[in-house]
């Protein structure tokens, strides 16, 4: 594994049951990311410890083999390194990632959608959610041919329609600028 430390199991052990492994091992000290190697022989009291932390949690493990507290379980080295690169990349997110999974397996759903929209709250006010909006081109929306919202009226009633058929009727800046219009126009109709 090229650029990030592998602990043996028993290294993992050590470092996990010290009293300071929230302070070693985590985002906050620069180690977003823990790999161990034969994590299925990592102690199950031990193991649960990775709960507590934030931290992505890989494990390396025979295939089958299960290796509780781990966010990843894998024997491939691609899948390590793919798990690896993510999270150089935007160790909040991933991080968060695994907290929100954590935290929210067993959840009622309420709890775990309210879980789920802090966490990507928080995550769209920070530094790497704005450089992946920095990075991006701005997508290229297609040309309405049709009005998006047909007002049709008789004597007694209005009717608004949205059309866009195509797009299941999706909420987009276009579409709520055309229903604004049509309402403004039906309120100055009084």
């Amino acid at each position: 594994v090229s650029d990030h430390a592998v602990w043996t199991w028993e290294e993992a052990a050590d470092r996990l049951a010290g009293p300071t492994a929230d302070l070693e091992i985590g985002a906050l000290s620069g180690r977003a990311l823990l790999v161990v190697a034969d994590a299925h022989r990592l102690p199950v009291g031990t193991a649960a410890t990775l709960d507590e932390l934030d931290v992505v949690a890989v494990g390396l493990a025979p295939d089958g083999d299960p290796a509780p507290g781990f966010d990843v379980v894998t024997d491939d080295e691609a899948v390590v390194e793919a798990v690896a690169r993510t999270t150089g990349k935007c160790p909040t997110a991933a991080v968060t990632c695994c907290q929100v999974l954590r935290r929210g397996e067993g959840a009622p759903t309420g709890l775990g959608l309210l879980l789920e929209s802090t966490a990507y709250g928080s995550l769209q006010a920070g530094d790497e959610f704005a450089r992946w909006l920095d990075g991006r081109t701005p997508s290229e929306q297609p040309a309405w041919e049709v009005s998006p919202v047909v007002v049709s009226s008789t004597d007694s009633r209005t009717e608004l329609t949205l059309n866009r058929p195509a797009a299941m009727n999706a909420y987009s800046a276009t579409m709520r600028d055309a229903l604004v219009e049509a309402l403004r126009g039906l309120a100055s109709d009084g």
